[in-house]
């Protein structure tokens, strides 16, 4: 049941506050207040969003994406942008007791009252909490049944939103932190309008379809560069589901290209981020010294859609990481990055940094790095930074299969950056595989197991020879189950069912006999979950509500995701599993096909021709422009420029 929305005050929410806080687990998830945190007059402000994190405070405040919109937004002094976070089953239970909607942390204003609802979808498995915010924000679940607030989504996810487009008025596909803005001032055109149509619902239904016909690009309007409108596309289907045609009716382009910044230095960044009044996930401060990648592995989503590879001076990231130590007084700095390590200045900004920052005795996380850059760019760090653990995603441990995903490296790289980590004292290094890759074979996951332990052996052997200066290294392997994505050459893939990931997984048992070594695995179930919704369509919003109203929340959480669930709605809607998790055609349409990352079709195409021919492709920052489409819409993306920088 659906929280009733009426008009209540926000001194009303409060006052609710003081009975229901008390009896719920984490109380401080509730409410703002914090160091940091913006405070804004409502009746000054001629544009009112809030922005969403479909999970719970703590796991949202290590999530920057929604944080630097929310900052953007409030750095214009005539918008406004507070928060809203998933409540756990607890809080759940008593918003709907006692008919409380969902509230704004900031001023307990109720959501349903703001002008946007953004919501940041990082992964497909918080579908079901966007339509948890939806519900106990007293909003119908379905867009065409809702007037305002205009609900948005943006992140990662929304590179394939069919399965929530239903859900949706529109999405943001790509980098936000201009757009955002755009959307902001378009909408706050309309605050007369709004204010005049509030609580009539088919008055606030026509100003919606009016304020979407200028965000999205249609006949006669511009619009946003990256917002997609689902309402302005016709999409054709067979009765098995296969996509006959995706159409603009409304005018516009039938193609939707992705919003993004092309130069990092002049975007903006929070430098007085709230500071979390309740332990989080990850208590630090964060850096972006560049964004996108170039590698080219053929699993990976974010190295398609994050395209093109940008950078940051080492003068202006300084400059903003000494900002965040003195506003926040972390002593742990996070370096947010696809690959860190490929960036040819990580070294510098280091070690200015710490020279900067002497009296913070700081911390300096790094994200997984590729192996063959360890040599070049992190022996000063490893030398100076105070230890914590190091990621390495080696992903396949055959060269065959790392010729597959295109994963450039080899056992001989993997030995020599655990010489450099193990001399350089640190003691615990994170080891990252993926099993159920397309070709794989169960030599190729027992090789995994294998190479673990030669990797145990050498470093004994480096510690006998005296050329290691940790104490007691230890390993902690993850092996995650392959899931193909959208916009990357694997879209065509086959995904493996969770019975056969369970065997495959089994055969990774034996690293748990190697003494100094934690082995860690992926829910199959979840898996299969996003698996279907990562390549799925808008059939499959028939199942997601249906998930819903049986119980599905959290599904990324390993104790609260229930397959049997999804099961249950899946055979409800008619639908079938197998279809969505089998292998694509190249030549059918896809539901993503009319949003465009930059990277071309064609060119995902090649790359999962040469997978399986077992083909490598070059890295184009170390050789020639691979025509992958993204020059198409920034001509300044030229491997020489960036071998220049």
């Amino acid at each position: 049941m659906s929280v009733n929305p009426n008009i209540i005050e926000p001194e009303q929410i409060r006052l609710r506050l003081d009975d229901i806080l008390p009896h719920v687990e984490k109380p401080s998830r509730y409410f703002a207040g914090e160091i940091g945190a913006f405070r804004k007059d409502w009746n000054k402000a001629v544009f009112r969003a809030v922005i969403a994190f479909p999970d719970v405070y703590e796991i949202a405040a290590a999530n920057l994406g929604h944080k630097l919109i929310q900052h953007v937004l409030n750095s214009r002094d005539e918008f406004l942008a507070e928060r809203v976070y998933a409540p756990w089953h607890d809080m759940e239970k008593l918003l709907r007791e006692t008919q409380t909607p969902l509230y704004s942390l900031e001023s307990y204003r109720p959501v349903s009252s703001f002008d946007i609802l953004g919501i940041s979808l990082t992964h497909e498995l918080s579908y079901t909490n966007l339509l948890l915010l939806l519900d106990l924000a007293g909003l119908p679940l379905r867009a065409s049944e809702r007037g305002l607030p205009i609900v948005i989504c943006g992140g990662p996810s929304v590179f394939n939103p069919e399965p929530v487009a239903e859900f949706a008025d529109a999405f943001l596909l790509g980098d936000g932190e201009y757009a955002a803005v755009e959307i902001a001032e378009i909408v706050a055109g309309f605050r007369e309008e709004i204010d005049r149509t509030r609580g009539d619902i088919q008055s606030e239904k026509d100003l919606k379809i009016e304020i979407l016909s200028r965000l999205g690009e249609t006949k006669g309007n511009k619009g946003v560069r990256g917002v997609y409108v689902p309402s302005h596309f016709a999409v054709e289907q067979t009765a098995d589901g296969k996509i006959e045609s995706v159409k603009n009716i409304e005018g516009g382009p039938d193609i939707i290209e992705k919003a993004f910044v092309s130069d990092l230095d002049s975007a903006p960044w929070e430098l007085k981020p709230p500071i979390p009044h309740m332990q989080g996930v990850s208590n630090r401060s964060i850096v972006e010294p560049v964004r996108g990648c170039t590698h080219g592995c053929r699993f990976c989503q974010a190295g398609m859609i994050y395209r093109p590879f940008r950078t940051r001076s080492v003068e202006n990231l300084v400059e903003q990481a000494e900002s965040l130590l003195s506003s926040t007084g972390f002593s742990e700095q996070s370096i947010l990055a696809l690959s860190a390590t490929d960036w040819s200045s990580l070294d510098k900004f280091i070690i200015q940094l710490q020279e900067h920052a002497r009296d913070f005795h700081l911390r300096i996380s790094l994200p997984s790095g590729r192996i063959a850059k360890l040599p070049e760019n992190v022996t000063s760090i490893l030398v100076k930074n105070r230890k914590g653990g190091l990621t390495l995603a080696i992903e396949a441990a055959t060269q065959r299969l790392r010729s597959v995903i295109n994963k450039d490296i080899d056992d001989d790289e993997i030995f020599n950056a655990f010489e450099i980590i193990l001399s350089s004292g640190w003691d615990l290094v994170k080891l990252y595989f993926m099993i159920g890759l397309p070709t794989e074979t169960d030599e190729d996951v027992e090789e995994i197991v294998t190479l673990v332990g030669r990797i145990v052996g050498y470093a004994k052997r480096l510690k006998k020879e005296g050329k290691s200066k940790a104490g007691n290294p230890r390993l902690k392997v993850s092996a995650s189950s392959f899931v193909p994505k959208p916009h990357t050459p694997f879209q065509w893939a086959e995904m493996l069912k969770p019975e056969e990931l369970d065997r495959r997984q089994k055969l990774l048992l034996g690293i748990r006999r190697i003494k100094s070594v934690d082995l860690s695995t992926h829910d199959t179930g979840a898996s299969w979950i996003e698996g279907i919704l990562a390549r799925g369509d808008r059939r499959l919003s028939c199942a997601i509500e249906r998930a819903f109203r049986l119980g599905a929340r959290f599904d990324a959480w390993s104790d609260r995701c229930r397959p049997d669930i999804w099961k249950k709605a899946m055979d409800e809607c008619g639908l079938e599993p197998d279809y969505y998790l089998g292998p694509r055609d190249t030549k059918e349409i896809l539901p993503w096909d009319h949003l465009s990352c930059g990277v071309s079709k064609e060119f995902l195409q090649k790359e999962w021709k040469k997978s399986l021919e077992m083909k490598m492709t070059r890295d184009c920052n170390e050789s020639v422009c691979l025509n992958c489409g993204i020059r198409d819409i920034f001509p300044d993306c030229s491997p020489q420029r960036l071998k220049e920088e």
